[in-house]
């Protein structure tokens, strides 16, 4: 066999099979063929081109609510849990340690939304002062109050009480008073008001493929002629499957849950809802890069 394979990439014959099992051995341990074998390149990042993955990203109405109603009710846990790490998942924010690290808490959603209000001026035309905000997956507000500094007015959602009821302490605490924040019981009969400008990072990712692809059209078909979305979603997940099925069958740990939605069904969505796109840049909003690949979008409607 091996002298087989040696006559047909060479295309001549192996003086031995010893010779031909040598050859065959040293390509077989060199970096390149290694590379390719492995989903991770070089720098530990996933690589470009990847198996395809089988994801349902579409559910009935009923699939849908049993959806929600699961991941709503996890997100309820953390919240009266562990509110703070369930937004930052770093040690510090655990209940036990967050006083001590309640200040760079804050300071990393002012520092987003810096950044933010950065890139969007590059873009322009929007005056971001003059401009109505939409934040979705809100949290305890770290992002949510530093944003209603920099626009007119922000409305903001989120799927957990708990979280809200702390969201609405901070932007007290902070004198926002053009902050409102709703509780979405039913992506169904979310009742998202026109926008300039919305928002959602380290979000959707939680909630499965259906209910984020149902989301983001809700979200599009809010924002006004010309204006902006920015979201992060991930695309890849080395080993990533999501069946409707399988998944309302299935038992739910009470952590978080990660969930990808095929980068080629976003580009197709966005279209179908009147935007198009500006940006996609790869970003480590997961936190592991040789595990995901995530992307942040940003489209304007047309």
């Amino acid at each position: 066999m091996a002298a087989g394979v040696y006559r047909h990439t060479l295309g001549r014959h192996p003086a031995t099979d010893r010779i031909a099992r040598g050859v065959i051995d040293r390509v077989r341990q060199s970096q390149w063929v290694r590379s390719l074998a492995s989903p991770l390149a070089a720098d530990g990042a996933l690589q470009v081109f990847l198996p395809k993955l089988t994801i349902e990203t579409t559910a009935s109405p009923h699939e849908l609510r049993e959806m929600w109603s699961q991941t709503r009710q996890a997100w309820e846990q953390l919240g009266s849990e562990r509110p703070f790490h369930s937004v930052l998942t770093e040690p510090r924010y655990l209940p036990s340690t967050f006083l001590d690290a309640e200040r760079e808490f804050w300071q990393s959603g002012e520092s987003e939304a810096s950044v933010l209000a950065g890139y969007l001026a590059d873009l322009g035309p929007m005056k971001l002062e003059d401009a109505s905000a939409l934040e979705y997956g809100c949290g305890v507000g770290r992002m949510t109050v530093p944003l209603a500094g920099l626009v007119r007015n922000v409305t903001a959602f989120d799927l957990s009480a708990p979280h809200l009821a702390l969201a609405s302490e901070r932007a007290a605490v902070m004198g926002r008073g053009n902050v409102r924040l709703v509780l979405l019981e039913n992506p169904l009969e979310a009742d998202f008001a026109p926008c300039d400008l919305f928002y959602s990072r380290i979000v959707l990712q939680h909630n499965p493929p259906p209910i984020i692809g149902h989301l983001l059209r809700s979200l599009i078909r809010a924002l006004k002629p010309g204006g902006l979305g920015i979201f992060q979603v991930p695309t890849y997940g080395i080993g990533y499957r999501f069946c409707v099925a399988e998944y309302l069958s299935s038992e739910k740990s009470s952590g978080m849950e990660m969930h990808c939605f095929p980068q080629a069904e976003l580009f197709s969505l966005i279209a179908q809802e009147g935007a198009h796109l500006i940006q996609v840049r790869d970003d480590n909003a997961t936190g592991r890069p040789d595990l995901y690949v995530s992307n942040t979008f940003v489209i304007r409607k047309s």
